[in-house]
């Protein structure tokens, strides 16, 4: 016993005014693998488990049983590790000396607002839910993220409060620096102020299909965060685009208003043909289509006399805008078969060209014959 008592008592290194000794890190090594097994075992029971107490266990409150699970177990080890240190004065910050229990009212705030984030998300989502609050998908994400901003800068300044640290000092001896910053981070600034300005305005919301002319992209809003914005295209491509893009330009939303939108085909008919049976082929198309809504109904538009055509506009509602560009394909299928089926003619643009020849050197000669022979004397002079 007493060599295993002397092998465990070797030092390793010194930490503050303790010696931290072989024992201390086999049993920091023994907290680690108790936490990472008995973490396994619970977060398996977890996932197998599918109802509590008679209750199914949804999906969502699965994932915040995981959370709270790897939560308060990690913050159990933590408290262990700080713990078993071999002094309590782990370091200094400006002659003040920083202990153990200030690092974990460090920990206790961090682990509080993740807390306080995850129950006011799922809180206020619920409210949303069930119509108690009278706000969109988009507004209560922008009001989440506005919540969860506010609620991480507070647990920074009490962790650094928790570390003695003076924070007016630090804004007065670093504010020559933050000038320097803000001049070199202007552009991430105006991103990120043009963020919250999307956030409060509603007037750009999660789900939104928009049309930014200025980048020529066209898609819809996945997520929206304080220094960029996410579009998915049409294409399914993902694009990150920064949120003062946004606001410096002109952009369509298509759903703004409502889940419904209008779109438009334009086709010409050859002159002559019969109107109303154009106009009765082109709404026939519109009402076969399965995308296309009955409610507004389609309508059609002569909209022009053309140079070669009588110019018409199918107009249609649809709710299906990312899909809208095979919608308009099937229905300039649709169009050309009912067109043929009724004999209706789509003419292509026809120019009338006409040839005029001058014939005023051939007359010059037969009116001045002696022309052709000077040119000729004066051609073998050159030649000579």
């Amino acid at each position: 016993m007493d060599q295993i008592q002397q092998w465990l008592d070797i030092e390793l290194f010194t930490l503050g005014d303790g010696i931290f000794t072989l024992g201390r890190l086999i049993l920091l090594l023994s907290i680690l693998l108790t936490y990472f097994i008995i973490g396994r075992i619970l977060v398996n029971y977890v996932k197998r488990t599918k109802s509590f107490r008679g209750k199914a266990i949804t999906d969502e409150n699965r994932s915040s049983i995981l959370w709270t699970v790897r939560a308060i177990l990690f913050l159990i080890v933590f408290v262990s590790i700080l713990l078993s240190l071999p002094t309590d004065e782990l370091f200094k910050v400006n002659k003040d000396a920083i202990h153990v229990i200030d690092l974990i009212n460090i920990m206790l705030v961090f682990i509080l607002a993740r807390g306080l984030v995850w129950y006011f998300k799922r809180w206020f989502k619920r409210l949303s839910e069930e119509k108690k609050v009278k706000v969109d998908k988009g507004r209560t994400f922008a009001i989440s993220q506005i919540f969860s901003y506010i609620v991480y800068i507070l647990a920074v300044l009490l962790a650094l409060t928790s570390l003695k640290i003076d924070i007016n000092l630090i804004i007065a001896s670093t504010a020559g620096l933050f000038v320097g910053i803000g001049l070199a981070l202007q552009h991430s600034f105006d991103d990120i102020i043009s963020g919250v300005i999307i956030l409060f305005d509603g007037t750009l919301e999660i789900d939104d299909m928009v049309e930014i002319s200025s980048l020529k992209l066209e898609g819809k809003v996945k997520e929206i965060k304080l220094r960029t914005t996410v579009v998915e295209t049409l294409d399914n491509i993902t694009v990150i685009v920064p949120n003062s893009k946004i606001t410096k330009t002109n952009v369509v939303n298509w759903t703004y208003n409502d889940r419904e939108t209008r779109f438009k085909i334009k086709v010409g008919v050859a002159y002559g043909s019969d109107l109303g049976l154009v106009r009765k082929a082109l709404l026939a198309s519109a009402d076969s289509h399965g995308k296309v809504l009955r409610k507004p109904a389609p309508m059609v538009r002569f909209i022009d006399f053309g140079a070669s055509s009588l110019d018409f506009e199918l107009l249609f509602w649809t709710k299906n805008e990312t899909d809208i560009y095979n919608i308009k394909s099937d229905l300039r299928f649709k169009i050309d078969a009912e067109f043929r089926r009724h004999r209706i003619a789509i003419p292509f643009p026809q120019r009338d060209i006409h040839v005029v020849s001058d014939f005023r050197h051939g007359s010059a000669e037969r009116e001045n014959p002696e022309l052709g022979s000077i040119d000729e004397e004066k051609v073998a002079e050159d030649g000579k």
